[in-house]
């Protein structure tokens, strides 16, 4: 048996009979909700189960502006995030968001990985400061003013990063506020774009070598324009930065088979958009990124002795 095939047959014990994962490794997703885990996590954001910094905002219903009228904050899907984290890092790591998310916060937490997260809105996600979970109250375009000297200040193992995932805003979509450094009131696409990006770039450098960083947004439509934001996205890399993109999920949003919105694609004769991207970039290539497989792979069948894998 070759090395290959010896991998190969490790870890179709890891899938099909330990069932380690509890996603297929496919490029398309379906967007999983109201699961027994996210049930969980969405109870850890309301109640009692976040650290004792952040129960001060336990009780605040969170509105956002749509347009002319408002809605509830939107939650970033906890199954997928669950998955991505499990897959792209191991216990320990440290993981940077520079638009901070509960959702990743948590869940992070909740899988035993260091967190530390931007967040501009503090009545969005107010600091927290803990031996795990750092969120900094601030603009992540200002970061380089606490991570430069992250370590000596806040008695933190290190700001380099195994994996920078996010979520940046989209655009103005959801407007969280009416601060200028908010990129919900960016006036023109190219703005937000840029400010959006330099964003991301800064929060690249503090990955590791071989880090992953991991974007989830989406495409969208505004005024009858239609904005290609991953392709922008993904063209922004490539010709600024050494990071390539790696790897592309699409995350399936709508499943359903009558959607109230369906009709509207007769209307305009257009589709209507229920998928999001999930852009994964790294430096290296993939034969430079071996150790990194066989470290995970090790790693994998361990946790699979355990009763009940991941999730014990």
């Amino acid at each position: 048996m070759t090395e290959y095939s010896e991998k190969m047959k490790r870890a179709s014990k890891i899938l099909f009979e330990d069932r380690l994962y509890d996603f297929e490794p496919k490029s398309i997703w379906d967007y999983k909700k109201y699961t027994e885990f996210d049930k969980k996590i969405t109870d850890k954001i309301s109640s009692d189960g976040l650290k004792e910094d952040y129960k001060k905002g336990k009780n605040a219903k969170e509105w956002v502006k749509v347009g002319s009228g408002q809605r509830a904050l939107s939650k970033f899907n906890s199954e997928n995030c669950k998955n991505i984290i499990n897959f792209f890092t191991s216990k320990g790591d440290t993981i940077l968001d520079p638009f901070a998310g509960r959702t990743r916060a948590i869940i992070s937490n909740h899988l035993d990985r260091k967190y530390i997260g931007f967040e501009l809105t503090e009545k969005y996600f107010p600091a927290v400061n803990t031996d795990d979970m750092k969120i900094f109250n601030m603009d992540s375009a200002d970061m380089e003013d606490v991570l430069d000297d992250y370590t000596d200040n806040y008695e933190y193992p290190s700001a380099e990063a195994d994996l920078v995932f996010t979520c940046p805003p989209y655009w103005d979509m959801e407007k969280y506020s009416d601060n200028p450094k908010d990129l919900s009131t960016f006036k023109t696409y190219d703005e937000f774009l840029d400010g959006c990006n330099s964003r991301l770039e800064l929060a690249s450098q503090y990955l590791k070598d071989d880090g992953f960083l991991i974007v989830v947004l989406m495409d969208f439509r505004q005024k009858g324009v239609f904005y290609p934001w991953h392709t922008d996205t993904i063209n922004f890399f490539h010709k600024n930065t050494d990071f390539k993109l790696y790897d592309t999920m699409i995350w399936e949003m709508s499943p359903r088979k009558r959607h109230p919105l369906y009709p509207q694609a007769l209307v305009n004769r257009r589709m209507l958009n229920t998928h999001e991207y999930c852009l994964v970039f790294n430096r290296k290539t993939q034969p430079e990124l071996r150790e990194f497989y066989d470290k995970k792979l090790n790693e994998d069948e361990k946790s699979s002795k355990r009763e009940n894998g991941f999730w014990s």
